[in-house]
């Protein structure tokens, strides 16, 4: 399929080849520049022309030029179309072109050109019987298209000069018209051998170049399909990475019976007195319990005697205090008579010697020794509050 394309591309490229190498440009006109006027082919350098309708684009709406072509006298007019698109919609010419075969637009009209539109177009040469044609050119306020695209040249029957070329048909054509890419005679008899045989060979060479190109773009192709499957093959393989091999662990295996730890570290239980020489014997490094503090009960007065019974410390229940009458002078409240009810301090000290420690010594911070309990009721008057 692509080496169809490629010689399509070919065959069109030596058209374009045939066109430069082979035809001359033929004057242009522009029919739409030129409305309402004439042309005389005999004051022309070349009596041959190519005939558009507009210079670009599509025409305008609402057109109606008229423009004449004029040939020598005794001479007539061929024209041949190579290109027609004028509007035309639902089989009706709504634009369109007619070539009348006078100077005026009236009369007979040329064959097949009486109203002319679409894109259908004759593909023959047509011939004026006189020397002149009118080109009116009709178009609607709608739609537009590019118009047409057509080429004339002037002819004569019978003897031609020198100036001339004589066609296989007869005709006598400007000389000038000869070999130039355009049938100017009608039967291609004005095509040259010597511009065909040059186009052979060019024909040639750009084959051979073409192949050459053709031959080396498949062969682009052909490598990089093959390095696009090599990439794709080496995407799908999964990836794996190799790391070095490690060396197998050796487990030390100390000879039978020793076990750890290895030799050279004394044995287990040398290194270390035995369990309970270290230290001195459980009892031994301190007192016995019990021995450094005095027995219970000799250094502190016995339990429950270290404060007087409750409710000897307060007067009984009813009794209550002394009413209170000043301060007296000397310095205490009046009314109460100062030790009177209560007893001084020191007072029992010779009825309740302290306590002695072991060796009769009373111990240093040792709290005040007991009284011990009153020998009467009327003593718990006299506590001292």
């Amino acid at each position: 399929m692509e080496i169809w394309k490629s010689l399509s591309f070919v065959y069109f490229f030596l058209l374009a080849i045939q066109q430069v190498f082979t035809k001359r440009s033929l004057p242009k006109y522009y029919m739409s520049e030129l409305c309402g006027q004439t042309l005389q082919l005999a004051h022309t350098p070349v009596p041959a022309g190519r005939v558009e309708l507009v210079r670009r684009g599509d025409y305008r709406d609402n057109m109606n030029c008229v423009w004449t072509i004029i040939a020598p006298s005794k001479h007539f007019l061929m024209v041949m179309f190579k290109d027609v698109d004028i509007d035309k919609r639902f089989f009706k010419c709504n634009d369109y072109l007619q070539i009348y075969d006078n100077d005026k637009p009236s009369g007979n009209f040329l064959s097949g050109v009486s109203k002319l539109c679409g894109e259908n177009h004759p593909r023959y040469p047509i011939y004026t019987n006189k020397n002149a044609m009118t080109l009116r050119f009709v178009s609607d306020s709608r739609h537009d298209d590019d118009g047409f695209d057509l080429y004339f040249n002037v002819y004569h029957q019978g003897q031609c000069n020198t100036s001339e070329f004589k066609c296989d048909n007869g005709h006598c054509i400007d000389k000038s018209l000869q070999c130039n890419g355009y049938d100017n005679c009608g039967d291609n008899s004005d095509f040259c051998p010597n511009h065909t045989s040059s186009l052979i060979g060019i024909i040639v060479a750009v084959i051979f170049i073409v192949v050459v190109i053709v031959v080396i773009v498949y062969i682009c192709r052909r490598k990089r399909q093959k390095r696009g499957r090599s990439f794709k093959q080496n995407n799908d393989v999964p990836m794996t990475t190799t790391f070095p091999q490690s060396q197998p662990q050796t487990t030390y295996q100390p000879p039978q019976g020793q076990g750890y730890p290895p030799q050279g570290y004394p044995p287990q239980g040398q290194g270390y007195p035995p369990q309970g020489q270290g230290y001195p014997p459980q009892g031994q490094g301190y007192p016995p319990q019990g021995q450094s503090y005095p027995p219970q009960g000799q250094g502190y007065p016995p339990q429950g005697q270290g404060y007087p019974p409750q409710g000897q410390g307060y007067p009984p229940q009813g009794q209550g205090y002394p009413q209170y009458h000043g301060y007296g002078s000397s310095g205490g409240p009046e009314g109460y008579s100062q030790g009177a009810q209560y007893p001084q301090p020191g007072q029992y000290a010779s009825q309740y010697p302290p306590p002695q420690g072991p060796e009769g010594n009373i111990p240093s911070g040792a709290p005040p020794p007991y009284p011990g309990p009153p020998k009467d009721e009327n003593e718990f008057s006299k506590v001292p509050l």
